[in-house]
């Protein structure tokens, strides 16, 4: 046997060398003269990193599966009965998807056309579905998005065959009452808001607060409207020119929606159309809600449009289990000093068209 310090070759039997004296016998590896210090060390790092991420790993799994389950589930609110009228929330600003970001993009700030396209269309095909309330809370927001829950309300009820009653809450102002007239009938809470149909586009201008800082934007464009609307210059009267034309023709598609849908003449609708807000009376007098009550009058009118005796109201698409946990841990601790509004804006850089009643922001 070798002996690992002095090289020197020794009898198998040897136990030391016979050269300097060393122990021929193999040392223990480091593993094995410290096996119970590895072994804390392990179950340490797995209980304070390792399970950690295993446990979030599996709950943000679940969130994913609710989420993607909740246009099939629902909630029973009144009623009983085999038939069901199903109650849609149309809550917050309306956008075409739920920005990201946080805790925070689960509350319900915000609907998104998409979550109500596959809602409408789970239950299109249900058949104990036989009429839709939707439940509208909304200021407006997103013009595309408005115009595309409009249509696809639209679709619904000429595919499905199934009634669609609208039940204004609190307020439901332009986008959030553009698609409200899709439906066949429409009832508002006698302290509802509604109306401000018309669009806004908006932006601010640092020019004056940019020159008296030194601040300078280098703009290099192909053609003399790309940067339109800069925020570091005033607009050119042929900019504002465009501007109004894109107002004008985004109204015209409002005030035609609501004629279409209302059964009004589009001189009536421009009557009230100049974007102010009405209460549920004066609304009642223009014509641009049919009657005024809670939520059971709305109920009341379902059954009748879908010729039901009673039936179960059943909310669908509200928050899964896990959301409703993310809400709350949100509402501690994700503070922030902006509006729903603000997030939204801050996620979609460029210049958009709202149908959107937000006095506070603009």
């Amino acid at each position: 046997m070798d002996c690992l310090k002095c090289q020197t070759s020794n009898p198998p039997e040897a136990r030391f060398c016979q050269q300097c004296g060393s122990s021929l016998v193999p040392q223990p590896s480091f593993l094995s003269r410290h096996r119970k210090s590895c072994l804390v060390v392990f179950l340490i790092t797995f209980s304070f990193l390792i399970l950690p991420f295993l446990v979030i790993a599996g709950l943000v799994s679940s969130i994913g599966s609710e989420i993607e389950n909740q246009a099939k589930k629902g909630a029973l609110i009144s009623g009983s009965g085999e038939d069901v009228i199903a109650l849609v929330n149309i809550d917050g600003i309306i956008v075409e998807k739920k920005p990201g970001g946080g805790l925070g993009s689960f509350s319900e700030d915000f609907t998104s056309a998409r979550k109500v396209k596959n809602i409408l269309s789970s239950l299109s095909s249900n058949d104990k579905v036989k009429a839709v309330i939707l439940r509208v809370n909304s200021p407006g927001g997103s013009a595309v998005a408005s115009e595309e829950i409009y249509r696809e309300i639209l679709k619904f009820k000429k595919v499905s065959g199934k009634k669609v009653v609208a039940y204004f809450s609190d307020i439901a102002a332009s986008g959030g009452y553009y698609v409200a007239v899709a439906s066949d009938k429409i009832v508002a809470n006698p302290s509802n808001l509604t109306g401000s149909i018309g669009v806004i586009i908006s932006y601010l201008n640092f020019e004056e607060l940019a020159s008296k800082y030194g601040v300078k934007n280098i703009v290099f464009k192909s053609g003399p409207h790309k940067d339109l609307l800069s925020e570091f210059r005033q607009p050119t009267e042929k900019e504002k020119s465009i501007i109004e034309g894109l107002i004008d023709d985004s109204y015209e598609n409002f005030v035609k929606a609501v004629s279409q849908g209302r059964g009004l003449t589009e001189e009536e609708v421009k009557k009230a159309a100049d974007g102010r807000i009405y209460s549920a009376k004066s609304a009642m007098e223009m014509n641009l809600i049919d009657e005024i009550g809670g939520l059971d009058q709305a109920i009341g009118e379902a059954q009748k449009l879908a010729n039901l005796k009673e039936a179960s109201v059943i909310e669908y698409g509200q928050s899964s289990f896990w959301e409703s946990i993310l809400e709350n841990l949100s509402g501690r601790f994700n503070v922030s000093l902006f509006s729903p509004l603000d997030k939204y804006l801050d996620s979609r850089p460029g210049l958009r068209i709202f149908y959107l009643y937000s006095p506070s922001y603009f």
